[in-house]
């Protein structure tokens, strides 16, 4: 019998579909709802008027069904077919064709669920007149997959279950005497290989490290990777105590690079200055060495609104970057800020 609550449920759904690609489409447009287009309105009543004839078919149907117990199924099988076709043909009948686009895509998904609806209609009703006549239908075909999912479970079937059913009853409360699933033991045994194998590596054989022994080759080659750095110079810490003027290209370059992505905004591309003061003249606000410069970046003067770049550069780089400041110092570019600060020869 074909269940009427779940054909309403998706009916309802179809009409839903239908009003939210109506609603995508009007938003698309910044309009409103039935107002994305001057026919939308009336497709729209269309789709009311053919879910109505859905209904009424279903209300069809279930008539059809009763008469088909009596024996007129062949005349009332056609006449039903007749029917779904009539009110399939009668919907496509709306010329979606004329303009395709998100609106009517919903639309024409509708029309292809209630034609499925339709089918699943007729298919279970010629079903159903088979079975009246008395006709042998094939069993349905078990899937590999079904096997396989029998075979390592190795569940009984419910109509089975009186045959391991226990003798014995917990508060109305009955127990099954099932097999435990292949899928199990086999696991255990796996296991259990697992096991021995595991025992004979770490504990037998000693031909691995147990995670004691790992960890204390871990630490004694990270303490040789530290002496080798420390011994090429490779761990120096640089600060402004011992920070030297870089006069390599590479180093120079990379510090311009530096510069011009996190100073240039205030300093000016070539260091004329612009919101901060020039740095290609040779007077300093706060000291125009090259450790009270590193110092400067590094730190920030917060009361002229630079911030510290040590949380955002490494010592390295800020070498770079003041080694770039350095480099550029005595250039006359255009357009540069007067001097501030005190002179440093």
């Amino acid at each position: 019998m074909i269940n009427m609550k779940s054909l309403n449920k998706v009916i309802a759904l179809c009409i839903t579909m239908f009003f939210i690609s109506n609603k995508a489409f009007a938003l698309s447009t910044t309009d409103y709802l039935f107002l994305a287009e001057p026919n939308s309105l009336l497709i729209a009543v269309l789709m009311i008027l053919f879910i109505s004839l859905i209904l009424l078919l279903q209300n069809v149907i279930v008539t059809l069904l009763k008469l088909i117990k009596k024996n007129k199924g062949k005349t009332l099988f056609v006449l039903t077919s007749l029917l779904s076709y009539s009110a399939s043909a009668e919907m496509v009948d709306v010329k979606f064709y004329q303009k395709f686009d998100a609106y009517h895509f919903g639309i024409a998904l509708t029309v292809l669920i209630i034609i499925i609806i339709l089918y699943a209609q007729l298919r279970l009703i010629h079903k159903l007149v088979n079975e009246l006549r008395g006709s042998k239908y094939k069993a349905k075909k078990v899937t590999k997959w079904a096997l396989f999912i029998k075979k390592i479970t190795d569940a009984k079937a419910i109509e089975k279950e009186a045959d391991i059913l226990l003798d014995h009853d917990y508060d109305g409360i009955k127990e099954l005497d099932n097999n435990l699933p292949p899928w199990w033991i086999y696991s255990f045994y796996i296991s259990i290989f697992f096991a021995i194998i595991y025992l004979g590596h770490y504990h037998l054989f000693n031909t691995g490290d147990l995670m004691i022994a790992e960890y204390q080759n871990e630490m004694l080659e990270a303490q040789q990777n530290l002496d080798t750095k420390k011994a090429s110079g490779d761990l120096v810490v640089i600060d402004e105590t011992n920070v030297e003027f870089l006069t390599d290209a590479s180093s120079i370059e990379i510090g311009a690079k530096l510069y011009t992505s996190l100073c240039a905004a205030c300093h000016g591309n070539e260091g004329q200055g612009l919101v901060g003061p020039n740095l290609t003249d040779a007077y300093w606000i706060h000291g125009g060495e090259f450790k009270e410069i590193f110092s400067s970046i590094k730190y920030g003067i917060p009361e002229k609104g630079m911030i510290a770049w040590k949380s955002q550069l490494s010592p390295g780089q800020i070498q770079k970057v003041t080694s770039f400041i350095m480099s550029i110092e005595g250039n006359t570019p255009p357009n540069s800020k007067a001097p501030e600060g005190n002179l440093v020869e």
